[in-house]
């Protein structure tokens, strides 16, 4: 076993212990405060660091990498005072990441929400510290784990007794200690409210729907966690404004490149301003969004010029052009047509789609409660705007956006597989594009990826025939090894999409192909952009 397992296996057996859950406390404290030490004022959503772990039970002292993913920053501090204050909830746990990785640990709780959670996995020698944010990941418990929570209660609450003198009739025993808590509940609640206010929800509230996790265990039960929509307390949590902008600019694009496509295959610039005009998408004024969209061209695809678009068009469908002899010919001009303006339908129903959850959360800001979550569940489900998870997955592709922020159901299980899409999408739209570190597995997983009938592998068999049209199945592959030897994350460049390894401390490695297809790796010289 690694380090990292054996020191989450001490922690779990720890809080087997009268008192343990306080030992386990102070870790999460510890590893709040080293996280705050190491962001140097900055907030990125994950930050990996290496960091000296001692504790005060038998676990040989070790360096290890502590990988923080921080999905709400502003729960951070929070998280500090209720270490300091002792109102965390400690519970053993498992979480079972999108990619498949389940990972033992610990999960402080906070009014029965999971706030934060410290795992490891015998794979990976690295911590994993997640504060907020558990909507990529389902957490997975069985009834052995449950009791070994409740026993640590049971325990430390015998603890702080300790041998106070306790009547022996057991109906009056019962009395008193119902009495004893509710004094402390409510004590507790005044001092939460005086101290802490309204403290945001990682997630504003959760669905649990069990399944069985595919183990061979049938008495392991899975959690999944759907994420619905965020309540009044949550409403400054999420910037939905800078979507709204980027789906606007990214449908002006669209339109503009799926424009040039209509031209050629109409034979006209009126026929292609007629075709779009046609689609029962209430599209506004379509010259206005064509010149959005000239403005934005060379930022958001590997185009400089629209002159250089126009050649590409032409270039596209120069094999066959429209007004085609026979059935078969007409039968593809209007596959063609229809191909070149879906993606415009899809990314006008998302842009409808993040209008409306921006314009309820500001109406909810002005309600009570009860009338905010209601305004905000309608914006989130609302059926005109409904996309399916393989439409969402063009979303990200098109748009460069993670569309469960705005189709929260599909957050829980396609969340890393959106990201991909992201990715991907970038190498086919010609701009610059980045694989994290974080995403090397997962890309690994849409590899390998088998026809088994789910949205999951239907959506990674999509994505990888996508991906091979642009970059070749087994250079990708290739880039993959050397980015998992080096630590390292994959770059592919704008317009020639040059594959490159990128190493933690900047050193950068090309992946050229041979002879006979034959793939090397060269390492670049430091002043080589």
């Amino acid at each position: 076993m690694n380090a990292a397992w054996k020191f989450i296996c001490a922690v779990e057996a720890a809080g087997a212990k009268p008192g343990g859950a306080r030992i386990q406390r102070k870790l999460i404290g510890d590893m709040i405060a080293r996280l705050m030490l190491s962001s140097n004022g900055e907030r990125p959503g994950i930050l990996e660091c290496s960091a000296k772990l001692e504790l005060p039970f038998d676990v040989t002292t070790t360096t290890l990498p502590i990988r923080f993913r921080i999905g709400d920053w502003a729960l951070v501090g929070a998280v500090e005072r209720m270490v300091r204050d002792k109102i965390l909830t400690i519970f053993p746990v498992r979480l079972r990441e999108e990619d498949g990785l389940v990972t033992d640990g610990v999960l402080g709780m906070f009014k029965d929400r999971p706030v934060v959670g410290i795992t490891a996995s015998r794979e990976i020698d690295t911590l994993f510290i997640r504060i907020g944010g558990f909507r990529d990941s389902a957490i997975t418990s069985d009834h052995v784990a449950q009791s070994a929570a409740y026993s640590v209660k049971e325990q430390e609450g015998k603890a702080k007794t300790g041998k106070e003198t306790r009547p022996k009739d057991e109906d009056a025993r019962r009395e008193r200690s119902r009495k004893l808590r509710e004094t402390a509940t409510e004590r507790q609640r005044d001092k939460e409210k005086r101290e802490y206010g309204d403290i945001p929800a990682p997630l504003a509230a959760i669905n649990i729907r069990p399944t069985v996790l595919k183990t061979g265990n049938s008495n392991l039960a899975m959690t999944v966690l759907n994420e619905i929509p965020t309540t009044k307390s949550t409403s400054g949590q999420y910037k939905h404004e800078g979507i709204v902008q980027r789906l606007k600019v990214a449908l002006s694009v669209q339109m503009l490149l799926t424009s040039h496509g209509l031209r050629v295959l109409l034979g006209s610039a009126a026929g292609a301003e007629s075709e779009l005009a046609a689609m029962p998408i209430g599209l506004g004024d379509i010259p206005s969004r064509l010149v959005t969209g000239r403005e934005h061209l060379a930022s958001l695809t590997a185009f400089s010029t629209e002159d250089e678009l126009a050649q590409w068009a032409m270039h596209k469908y120069a094999a066959v052009r429209s007004g085609g002899q026979g059935h078969n010919a007409n039968d593809w001009l209007t596959d063609a047509i229809r191909a070149e303006t879906e993606p415009v339908r899809i990314l006008f129903r998302a842009y409808q789609r993040a209008q409306l959850v921006l314009t309820a959360r500001r109406k909810a800001s002005g309600m009570n409660a009860k009338a905010a979550d209601r305004k905000l569940e309608a914006a989130y489900n609302d059926a005109s705007t409904h996309l399916s998870v393989n439409e969402a997955c063009q979303v990200a592709i098109f748009a460069d956006i993670n569309p469960a922020e705005l189709w929260m159901q599909y957050g829980a299980f396609f969340g890393r597989t959106f990201e991909l899409a992201r990715f991907v999408g970038r190498i086919v739209m010609g701009v610059d594009a980045e694989l994290r570190r974080d995403l090397l597995e997962t890309a690994n997983q849409l590899l390998a990826a088998q026809p088994e009938g789910t949205d999951l592998s239907d959506l990674q068999i999509n994505l990888r025939e996508i991906l091979s049209k642009v970059i070749s199945p087994a250079k990708f592959e290739f880039a993959l090894s050397i980015a998992r030897i080096a630590n390292g994350m994959i770059r592919v460049a704008r317009a020639t999409r040059e594959v490159t390894v990128e190493e933690y401390d900047g050193r950068r490695y090309a992946i050229v192909e041979g002879l006979e297809g034959s793939l090397a790796v060269v390492a670049m010289p430091p002043d080589v952009p």
